[in-house]
């Protein structure tokens, strides 16, 4: 997160930037965190430039279909030929990298973050999976297909979230029609996505093959945090190899997760969809009996203020000098 110098701005639409959250390549391209003209409510601005358009147009489409069952609403719209600008209601917090890392620094277990926010996300992705949205194809669920710990963010409250649509996709839609390129995260995306088109499928299974792998990029980072080579580079290999493993190198690499939840999350990673769990329901379930005690919202959301401060604190030293309007 890049502060800005006080006497320069980046005006978006009419909204005034305070800080700009990550760049995209391109001129300006990139999420910015802004203030509503006459307001001090702050918002998130995702404007993207030229080859971005179809992704921010699809992104806004998703959100509204969502409506009300989702808790980060559009606000604004803006396209032309060159732009895309998409402002979204902003959730304050921190993402689960960020935490997770920070956890480990203070000599603190992730067990417990992995196991509450695995039950969280399920929430999320009941929401997603068990609605039938308006498709051209008729009513179909949402896969959202980037499910990453960059994309989960921890709010002040505790409250777990689930952020950027920008290459979700209505089921139907996808599997009627699979897109000719392969686009995702590597390391997060389930082995059928990267299989040649004509076998691409998505289903709830996608969603959760992606969030066992995102509960299992914090034991990465654990072992390495405690084996000394850490930073976080150095658990990519790993981690991105889960996708293309057989079932005896996965339970390898899963040596390092604790016993219980290691079953949980090789049924979660299956190299076949009908292995994995068939609904979010069923993993919250498998989760939540794995829960040995309460960990409490609050605490969690004590823990993300304390890591907001210390940002703060190193914030005040880095400055971007940036001067950019947007029409």
């Amino acid at each position: 997160m890049t502060e800005l110098n006080p006497h320069e701005e980046i005006i978006i639409h009419g909204h005034n930037v305070e800080r700009v959250l990550g760049y995209y390549s391109g001129n300006c391209s990139g999420n910015y965190l802004a203030k509503p003209p006459g307001s001090l409510e702050r918002v998130l601005i995702k404007h993207k430039e030229n080859t971005e358009i179809a992704r921010g147009s699809y992104e806004e489409r998703i959100l509204a279909a969502l409506g009300k069952h989702w808790n980060q609403q559009p606000r604004e719209f803006h396209e032309t030929l060159e732009t895309t600008t998409l402002i979204l209601d902003y959730i304050p917090g921190i993402n689960l990298e960020a935490l997770a890392i920070y956890e480990l620094k203070n000599d603190r277990d992730v067990d417990m973050l992995a196991l509450e926010v695995g039950i969280g996300m399920c929430e999320h992705l009941k929401i997603l999976h068990t609605q039938q949205y308006d498709s051209k194809k008729g009513k179909s669920r949402i896969i959202h297909r980037d499910i990453k710990p960059q994309n989960i963010i921890i709010g002040f409250d505790g409250s777990i979230n689930l952020i950027d649509f920008s290459i979700s996709q209505l089921e139907e839609e996808y599997n009627v029609n699979p897109p000719t390129w392969t686009n995702g995260s590597l390391g997060y995306m389930p082995p059928e996505s990267l299989m040649p088109e004509r076998y691409r499928r998505i289903s709830p299974a996608t969603d959760l093959w992606s969030l066992g792998s995102t509960l299992a990029k914090l034991f990465f980072m654990r072992s390495d945090f405690f084996e000394g080579t850490f930073p976080l580079s150095s658990t990519e290999k790993p981690h991105t190899s889960i996708a293309i493993s057989s079932t005896e190198e996965l339970e390898r690499l899963l040596s390092i997760v604790p016993h219980k939840l290691r079953s949980i999350l090789l049924k979660c990673l299956a190299q076949k969809p009908e292995d994995r769990y068939t609904f979010a329901d069923q993993l919250q379930q498998a989760l939540q009996n794995e829960r040995s005690g309460a960990f409490l919202t609050k605490e969690l959301g004590r823990r993300v203020e304390h890591y907001d401060l210390t940002e703060q604190r190193r914030a005040t030293s880095e400055e971007t000098r940036i001067t950019k309007v947007v029409a």
